[in-house]
């Protein structure tokens, strides 16, 4: 594709350039362009975000990552699932944790009438986060 969009360092032009060419952009690590005068890579997320890379190390998070430009467009996505499955596997298990301790209270008679509200919120987050995992499977 190789749209070579030019950034200034404190320049309004910057957002302006930000705004009309990456927002809209699902682009992968195969756009290019010049940033200071080097050429750089770009993916845009589907958080919005936008990350810049630059002979493979990432210019926002300044964290190296080797296989930045073998990445696709197709498997960042995958792999941004995939991180999002286990986020919502963890949040399952935290919350069944938490409703197996109520109910383990709850039997020996405590008192735990208080708690029935937190409770209802914590039933209503382990659904959404199963409805959200058989949902990824679906795909």
């Amino acid at each position: 594709m190789n749209n070579k969009y030019v950034l200034w360092v404190d320049d309004k032009f910057e957002k302006t350039v930000y705004r009309k060419s990456f927002q809209a952009v699902r682009g992968g690590l195969d756009e290019t362009l010049e940033l200071w005068g080097k050429t750089c890579h770009f993916v845009v997320w589907p958080s919005e975000k936008v990350e810049f890379f630059v002979d493979g190390k990432s210019l926002n998070t300044q964290e190296d990552y080797e296989h930045a430009l073998d990445m696709s467009y197709e498997e960042s996505i995958s792999h941004y699932e995939r991180t999002m499955r286990r986020y919502s596997w963890v949040m399952v298990l935290i919350m069944g944790l938490t409703c197996i301790l109520y109910l383990v209270v709850e039997l020996q008679g405590g008192d735990m009438s208080r708690w029935n509200g937190t409770m209802v919120l914590v039933l209503v987050i382990l659904v959404l986060n199963l409805v959200d995992i058989v949902r990824g499977r679906k795909r």
